[in-house]
């Protein structure tokens, strides 16, 4: 969920899907996705994954 409720999940499918050995858990974070020079980018992220549907 974003900061404003919305449901992001299809967006980062990868984090979603990440194997967990809890039964529940919150994680609270954020996403850095690196450019082609290793140095995180946010216009990658949202070229990416922040696309409308």
């Amino acid at each position: 969920m974003t900061a404003r409720g919305h449901d992001w999940t299809k967006r980062f499918k990868k984090v979603a899907d990440l194997p967990l050995k809890a039964s529940s858990a919150i994680i609270n974070g954020e996403i850095v996705v690196p450019a082609a020079d290793g140095i995180p980018d946010f216009s990658v992220l949202q070229e990416d994954r922040l696309k409308r549907d």
